[in-house]
């Protein structure tokens, strides 16, 4: 694909509305950033749709260098990463910006269970039948882009334009 072929394709899913939709007072900077992350989830939850995400240990390849990121390991992630791993990365910072120590802390084990929860998805592929119906069912709802830390409080810094992603009231 190239050109406006393209632009069609990445345009088409509209993850500005979902994030508008799912964040109606978000404005400036926290609207663009909840539209990004949209717009990661998805070709990432993808990615581990094919053979990546049928073996556990090349899964763990990928998201164990994202959870030690995600909590703080600033070099987990080289530059040669693939590109919605070095997406992610620029979206975690840019998530942190205004959060205080609590928030961080909270974003960094919510973002580190939906992580986690694909390897768990891998190993279940690997070995039907291992886990029941409530090991799956726990485990998938913290995957498939459904696990993510809300909004920094109303008392927490905004972003760089002023706006947030906090309810205005």
């Amino acid at each position: 694909m190239s050109g406006e072929e393209e632009v069609r394709s990445l345009d088409g899913p509209r993850f500005d509305r979902l994030a508008a939709y799912a964040h109606p007072d978000a404005r400036g900077l926290g609207a663009q950033l909840v539209s990004d992350w949209m717009f990661w989830f998805f070709p990432f939850d993808d990615w581990f749709d094919g053979p990546v995400g049928e073996d556990p240990a090349r899964v763990r390849e990928v998201i164990d260098p994202m959870v030690r990121f995600v909590y703080g390991d600033a070099g987990a992630l080289p530059l040669s990463a693939p590109p919605l791993v070095r997406a992610f990365a620029e979206l975690c910072g840019r998530s942190r910006m205004g959060m205080g120590a609590g928030w961080q802390g909270r974003f960094a084990q919510d973002t580190a269970t939906y992580l986690f929860s694909y390897v768990v998805e891998a190993q279940m592929r690997r070995h039907p039948g291992r886990t029941g119906l409530r090991t799956w069912s726990m485990w998938s709802r913290c995957g498939g882009a459904r696990s993510v830390s809300g909004p920094p409080s109303r008392s927490e810094k905004p972003l760089k334009d002023g706006s947030s992603l906090s309810p205005s009231r």
